[in-house]
């Protein structure tokens, strides 16, 4: 049984580091890719975001088991909210053809590959 703050927190963010390596290591193997600087944060938010589990409540004491559960939900319910606020062709995945406009000069979107590298991470489309 865990209970107080920080305990809760730290087992919650331990099932938010297990959810993301099941999340992320097929791709790694599969690619033979580490992922980069940008990919690392996002990995370390969605981790952090297994912590949230403090928010249904420390105070009661509760099964170790289901705080990292619940740990581990928190980062996945968030990568199918960005997976479903974006789409493949919203986020690039490449660089994309300028776009001309009536007022005249061409204009390019206005997203960096950089921003579209984390999106695509966070939504999991590796």
């Amino acid at each position: 049984m865990v209970s107080g703050l920080l305990p809760t927190m730290l087992i919650g963010a331990l099932g938010g580091l297990i959810s993301e390596l099941v999340r992320v290591a097929p791709s790694m193997l599969k690619n033979n890719k580490f992922p980069g600087p940008v990919e690392l944060v996002v990995s370390i938010i969605y981790v952090a975001l297994g912590a949230g589990v403090a928010l249904f409540g420390w105070n009661d004491p509760k099964a170790v088991l289901a705080v990292a559960i619940q740990g581990a939900a928190f980062p996945a319910v968030f990568a199918n909210l960005v997976k479903g606020a974006t789409t493949a062709s919203d986020s690039g995945g490449g660089p994309q053809p300028p776009q001309p406009t009536r007022s005249g000069p061409v204009r390019t979107k206005s997203r960096t590959r950089v921003a579209q590298s984390a999106v695509d991470y966070m939504a999991g489309r590796f």
